[in-house]
């Protein structure tokens, strides 16, 4: 295990940079399971989603690995966007 730090407060040690967001992630894919594939009932997840890897973009604008569960940073913001959610 690495005992690197992140470089300032609030930014994300790079080996951790790939789990970012992992939670919302497997909460989205446990919800369409449960709720038999109808994405309507995980809305809310999709949404709590985008607000981390948004905030992990934000507290750490010189990421060198994106987040496994994110899409690009310009794509988190469109979606966002489209989907009426603020930070």
């Amino acid at each position: 295990m690495s005992s690197s730090s992140p470089s300032s407060p609030g930014q994300v040690a790079p080996e951790d940079q790939l789990q970012s967001c992992h939670p919302q992630a497997c909460a989205i894919q446990a919800c369409i399971q449960k709720n038999t594939f109808n994405q309507a009932k995980c809305e809310h997840l999709i949404d709590a989603l985008y607000k981390c890897c948004s905030s992990f973009y934000a507290s750490n604008p010189k990421y060198e690995n994106q987040p496994d569960a994110c899409p690009t940073p310009k794509e988190t913001e469109g979606n966002m966007k489209s989907r009426g959610i603020r930070r």
